[in-house]
């Protein structure tokens, strides 16, 4: 079962981005994940923030249906696009759609995280913020979605992290690495309306 992601959020929502090494053979951020964290956005890893990560002009990837099985039995049933040579692999209790690429396609699902979820990210991220001297510049802000750059004077990166219903379950739906341009971001973006529980 599908569903319709609201229109003025698909509207509203606009860029976002950060950089993480993908390359290691798990595929998961459980690699630079250092104890105590809640996830693994750019929010807590200032380091990652602070790197502007590589362009890439390659063209958007063919996508497939993915199971997201893989991250756990929590995700049993569901999927949701990204490339056919992407892993599916656990992300601190979400399901991550990831190639190796740098620069390539890097997605993330939480099941049963709900708005709450946005309010504890957005405080951990400006606490952050504050003691890592970055500057952080939200041009979406609601219950429902998040979306901001974060800068620090010599370089800019991108990120959302959204939250919806799908089959009666809270989603919640962001970036785990950077994007490196605004059509970068959106194509990434339009793939969180993907998800579905068949």
């Amino acid at each position: 079962m599908k569903f319709a992601w609201p229109f003025a959020l698909l509207a509203a929502v606009t860029a976002c981005s950060k950089s993480t090494d993908t390359s290691k053979s798990s595929g998961t951020s459980k690699d630079t994940a250092k104890p105590g964290d809640k996830a693994t956005d750019s929010a807590t890893a200032p380091s990652a923030a602070k790197l502007a990560p590589p362009t890439s002009d390659d063209p958007p990837p063919a996508l497939v249906d993915k199971d997201l099985s893989p991250a756990g039995k929590d995700f049993a049933g569901w999927t949701a696009k990204g490339p056919a040579d992407a892993k599916v692999v656990e992300d601190l209790g979400g399901a991550r759609i990831v190639t190796q690429k740098v620069t390539g396609f890097d997605l993330a699902f939480k099941l049963g995280a709900g708005i709450d979820d946005l309010k504890d990210f957005k405080a951990q991220q400006q606490k952050a913020a504050t003691t890592y001297n970055l500057k952080i510049a939200y041009t979406t802000d609601t219950p429902d979605a998040l979306v901001w750059t974060t800068g620090d004077g010599s370089s800019k990166s991108y990120d959302f992290r959204i939250h919806a219903k799908v089959s009666g379950k809270d989603v919640t739906c962001y970036t785990v690495t950077p994007r490196d341009s605004e059509d970068a971001l959106k194509f990434l973006q339009a793939q969180c309306a993907t998800i579905a529980k068949k």
